[in-house]
Formats: C-alpha cells, structure tokens, sequence
C-alpha cells in the first residue's frame, strides 16, 4: 500500500510559549543543584565574593551551555526576553552578561524585588558616568588624556571584569604608553593606581 505524502502519522503538540519558562526554570534549578560546585554560584548564597572573575564566570556559561534544557548564553537571554526579563531582548549575550543574570537571580532568590536584566556593558557605562558626576561634585576633574585612560578601563571591564596593572600593557593601553605612559599622565604612580584600583571597584562593584 502506497502512503499518501500528505497522511499524517503523528504529531506532539509543542506549546512554544512554555519554551523560554522551562528554560529559565531549568537554569534556576542549576544554579540550585550545583551551587557548592562552582565559584561564581556562591554569589547568590552569600558565601563568596559578589564579583566573580572572568575565568569562574566562563567555566559556568560552559557547563549551563551543555545542558540541553539551558544551552548557550543567547539561548538563555533569549528566554529571560521572552518572560519580559531583559531590558535589550536583541542583545547577544557573552560570559560577562552572566554578571548580571546571576544578581537578577539572587535579588529573587532573596524575595527582593528585581529589576530586568541590563547588559553588563550598559551597567558598567552608566556606573562611569555616575563615577564621573561624583568625581566633578567633588571638583576633581580629569584631564584629557587622563579621561583616555577611564575610558579604555571602563572598555576593557566592559568584556573582562577587571584591568589589573599588568593589563596596562597591552591592547589598548600600549597606544598611549603602557604601564609608563599611565603613569606618566596621571602624574605619579600613587595617583594612577588609586584610580585603577577605584575604577576597579565602583565599575563592578
């Protein structure tokens, strides 16, 4: 007997809008099962730093992404957009955006009320801003090529976290000099490293 192309053999009912629910529940289930496991969970009990670094962050958005009802970092903005979660639902998420999944997390998991989830860039621009506004409040004003040096600070932590001293030389930093040209346009080493130590901490904190 010859089937007609068009018969219908079976078929499962796929309730899509259930899709980003279950992937988002099923990441909060993670973070519950495993969170004496990895560095970056202890964030949200409170037993660990609230900055994990960069190296933490990478090795959960790994894990979560070879679990096939979590998967990749995108996937998961993704779901948090459908649940009207995310302030830029078409934002492409990386490991730093983790930074700020996980606070949205442990504002729920504490009762708190929590706001949408920002990209961690967004975040860490509108802490610059604020950083600044308080620096002129105080009447300390930068100079040009000291706001250089704020700017590509605040750039790099945008993607990495943190800007230790060695980082300044490298790429970006290496166009104006280096470790020596931060120096040198700070005016001395004291000055230059309390503003990378600063930054460092009102950045991300």
């Amino acid at each position: 007997m010859r089937s007609n192309p068009d018969e219908l053999l079976g078929a499962e009912r796929v309730d899509h809008g259930r899709e980003p629910m279950d992937r988002v529940a099923s990441f909060r289930e993670y973070l519950r099962e495993h969170a004496d496991e990895l560095a970056a969970l202890q964030v949200l009990h409170g037993s660990g730093s609230r900055r994990p670094t960069y190296a933490q962050l990478r090795e959960l958005a790994e894990r979560v992404a070879r679990v096939p009802a979590i998967g990749p970092l995108d996937r998961l903005w993704h779901a948090y957009a459908e649940l009207g979660e995310v302030t830029e639902p078409s934002h492409r998420a990386g490991v730093v955006d983790l930074v700020t999944i996980l606070r949205h997390e442990l504002a729920k998991d504490h009762g708190a009320a929590a706001d949408r989830i920002d990209p961690f860039a967004s975040v860490i621009e509108a802490r610059l801003e604020a950083w600044l506004a308080a620096q002129q409040a105080r009447g300390v004003e930068y100079s040009e090529p000291e706001r250089w040096w704020v700017r590509r600070i605040c750039d790099v932590v945008k993607s990495s976290l943190v800007v230790e001293l060695e980082d300044l030389d490298r790429t970006p930093f290496t166009e104006r000099g280096g470790t020596f040209g931060f120096v040198r346009d700070f005016g001395d080493a004291d000055r230059a490293r309390a503003v990378l130590d600063e930054l460092n901490q009102e950045l991300t904190a």
